[in-house]
C-alpha cells in the first residue's frame, strides 16, 4: 500500500509549521493589533524562514491575480505579515485535517 505523502506548506512539514507558528508568544500592542514574536530556532527556525518566503510570494500572487482590485485595501508591514502568517497556518490547517478550536488562528 503507497504512503500518502507528507502533507507541506511552502514545501515544508506542515505540522512543523503549524506548530512552530503556534509556539511564538502573542501580545497586545498600543495600538491593539497582535503582535507575533518569531521565536523559533535551529532546524524549526529554517524550515519556517524557507516556508514563509514561498508564502509570501503565494499571498502577493493572489492578491495581484484578484481580479476584484478595489475590494483590497493596502496594508502596512504588519498586516501583511499576519496575511501571510494566517495563510500559512490555514494551508496547515487544510493539510492536516486540524479543525479544533484555535482562537488566534480559527
Amino acid at each position: 500500500m503507497p504512503t500518502k505523502p507528507e502533507p507541506l506548506v511552502g514545501g515544508e512539514p506542515a505540522r512543523l509549521i503549524r506548530d512552530t507558528i503556534r509556539s511564538f508568544p502573542l501580545s497586545i500592542r498600543f495600538d491593539g493589533r497582535v503582535e507575533v514574536e518569531n521565536t523559533a530556532t535551529g532546524e524549526a527556525a529554517e524550515a519556517f524562514a524557507r516556508a514563509y518566503e514561498v508564502m509570501e510570494l503565494d499571498v502577493m500572487t493572489r492578491q495581484f491575480q484578484c481580479t476584484i482590485h478595489e475590494a483590497h485595501r493596502t496594508v502596512d508591514e504588519h498586516e501583511f505579515r499576519m496575511m501571510v502568517l494566517g495563510a500559512m497556518v490555514v494551508r496547515a490547517r487544510v493539510q492536516l485535517d486540524d479543525w479544533r478550536v484555535d482562537g488566534m488562528w480559527s
